[in-house]
Order: C-alpha cells, then sequence, then structure tokens
C-alpha cells in the first residue's frame, strides 16, 4: 500500500488534466501490483472497482489525500529513510568525483570511466533526478573518450533524455534538448556511423513533447545542426 501512495505520486504528477485512466494503467505506471492498485482505490474511494474501471485525475489525488490521511506516520518513516538514502548517495557522489578527478590528472580516462558507470550503477535510484542527468552526461564524455563501445554510449543517451522528460513540461523538453546536444559533441567525435542514427532516435523521443510545448524551432535548430532529418509534418 505504501509503495502505491509514492507511485500514485508519480503518476499525478503526469497525469493529464481533465482525463480518465484505467485502474490497470494507473497500477502500470505506479509500478505496482493491479491487486494492490484495485485494493487502495477501492479503500480511499470507498466504492468497488474493477481492474478496467476508469479513475479521473480528480478522483485520483482524492484517493491520494485519503491514503496519505491513513498511512501518515507509514509515510513520515518513508520519507525520513529516502532522506537518508539521499545523503548517503551524495556523500559517495563527492568522494567518487574525487576519485574520478585524480585519475583524468594521471590521464587514466579508462578507469575514470569506469569508477562513474559503477557508481551509476549502484547508487542512481538514489539521487536526485538533475545529478542523475549530469552523471548520464559525464558517462557519455568519459566513455566516448575512452572507446567504451556504442551500445553503452546509448544506452546513457536513452537514460538522459528519459530522466529529463520523466516530468514533461516545456523545461523539461528543453532539458531533454540541452542534452542531446552535449551528448552530440561526444558522440559524433567517435565518428561510429552509429552516432548519427542514435542522436536522431533520441530526436523522435522527444519529437511529440517538442510539438506539445511549442518548441518545434528549437528542436528543428537542433536537428539541422547535427543534420538530422526534419520532423514530419
Amino acid at each position: 500500500m505504501l509503495d502505491f501512495v509514492f507511485g500514485l505520486e508519480r503518476v499525478i504528477s503526469k497525469w493529464p488534466a481533465n482525463s480518465h485512466q484505467t485502474v490497470t494503467q494507473i497500477a502500470e505506471q505506479a509500478g505496482v501490483s493491479i491487486a494492490t492498485a484495485v485494493d487502495a482505490l477501492a479503500i480511499s474511494l470507498s466504492k468497488e472497482l474493477d481492474v478496467q474501471d476508469v479513475i479521473s485525475a480528480a478522483e485520483a489525488k482524492q484517493a491520494l489525500s485519503s491514503l496519505q490521511d491513513r498511512l501518515q506516520v507509514q509515510i513520515a518513516a518513508r520519507q525520513r529513510w529516502i532522506n537518508q538514502q539521499r545523503d548517503t548517495a551524495i556523500a559517495a557522489y563527492d568522494l567518487t568525483m574525487e576519485k574520478v578527478r585524480a585519475l583524468l590528472a594521471v590521464k587514466n580516462g579508462r578507469n575514470a570511466y569506469k569508477t562513474l558507470s559503477y557508481f551509476v550503477g549502484r547508487y542512481e535510484a538514489d539521487l536526485p533526478v538533475d545529478l542523475q542527468l549530469s552523471l548520464c552526461g559525464d558517462c557519455l564524455r568519459l566513455g566516448s573518450r575512452t572507446d567504451a563501445n556504442m551500445q553503452e554510449l546509448a544506452e546513457w543517451l536513452k537514460k538522459g533524455v528519459a530522466l529529463a522528460l520523466a516530468n514533461p513540461s516545456k523545461e523539461a523538453t528543453l532539458d531533454a534538448l540541452d542534452f542531446i546536444d552535449a551528448a552530440s559533441d561526444y558522440l559524433l567525435q567517435t565518428k561510429a556511423p552509429q552516432a548519427t542514427r542514435l542522436l536522431a532516435h533520441a530526436m523522435a523521443t522527444v519529437s511529440t513533447a517538442a510539438t506539445q510545448f511549442e518548441l518545434n524551432e528549437e528542436w528543428q535548430a537542433l536537428a539541422t545542426g547535427m543534420q538530422i532529418p526534419a520532423k514530419a509534418t
């Protein structure tokens, strides 16, 4: 139930205004079982629900408020734990960056990249999104300079774009475009034939958001600079 509360918060933050979603869709987005979502929503809304019943944004907010009232002690304890994990991860980040800088100072870029990528794999879930995004950019930069394979670089690119667009907005879309712009410097310098294709795929991922938030001109300017085909109209 507690996992559903935190998951529902994420779902509501991305919920389009005046729209409805099924219980199954909510469960999938919240990252919990369908049975958990059905039980939690039925209890909080005081009504029988089926997996394909639809819930409005207003009802979802009502359900979240009710669950937060019921579970406020458990939620406070979970939030303290989350904060502790975040503080530990940030402290580890500071130490890791010191190691990375020391390795780069002696021109050991390969081990600097391995050190940073290992850190991300271990701590990323506990770090703030902006720091995760910065780390993806750092790993792309170091990886491209140390002959990391293109599959690894593609994963950093994909992860960074997904992080930037996690909560869609005009600012988030601009962040995604900025991330791709910086990534293009690293990827294109590898001279790998797949680089342009990876960037084109990343731009396609941002395309819908660019249209939604009236950023087509910014999207097209970046695409032109990278010699990527124009958006379909």
